[in-house]
């Protein structure tokens, strides 16, 4: 067990270094066992992820791209307990992902059979009060320079598949 995980500390180190995703990318090619630290890692993380949505009628007329709110106003009760957090991080997480596998050169089809893409599309579907007459949805990622600051400089990174909407899972 010790000789695991310290390969497996050795590869998320050497993770960290750009010369060293090469190698990690052949050992890991779908990136999901090594991870890469942001925080405080040699390149920090200075954006957040969003999400926008759209859906489509019968017609295939889409409605205009809708901010999917995630990031909860931070309040004092926070500090104790913060039940929104869990939600913030998995869809930065997840998002981050993506991105990774977009960098890598993997393919569209296996981003979208991936456990990250399929976490967001929950999150997507469960999050969105869609129009009654809705088939289908379709999410955005963006990267942005932080909440509170104008969606006016976010950075669309990802554009989902469109997906069918089940009559009557409207949400609203």
């Amino acid at each position: 067990m010790r000789i695991f995980l310290g390969t497996w500390f050795g590869l998320t180190v050497l993770h960290q270094l750009t010369i060293g995703q090469k190698l990690t990318a052949r050992i890991d090619p779908y990136m999901h066992f090594i991870p890469i630290w942001t925080f405080f890692g040699p390149l920090p993380g200075t954006t957040d992820a969003e999400i926008v949505i759209r859906s489509f009628d019968a017609n295939g007329i889409a409605t205009p791209w809708k901010h999917l709110s995630i990031f909860e106003p931070r309040k004092a009760t926070h500090f104790l307990i913060h039940r929104n957090r869990r939600l913030e991080k998995t869809v930065f997480d997840c998002a981050a992902h993506i991105q990774s596998m977009l960098r890598n050169g993997i393919p569209l089809s296996m981003i979208i059979a991936s456990p990250s893409y399929i976490a967001l599309l929950n999150v997507v579907l469960a999050l969105t009060a869609l129009p009654s007459d809705a088939t289908k949805i379709q999410f955005m990622l963006l990267e942005s320079s932080g909440q509170g600051i104008s969606r006016a400089g976010a950075v669309p990174k990802f554009t989902s598949a469109l997906h069918d909407v089940l009559q009557g899972s409207t949400n609203e």
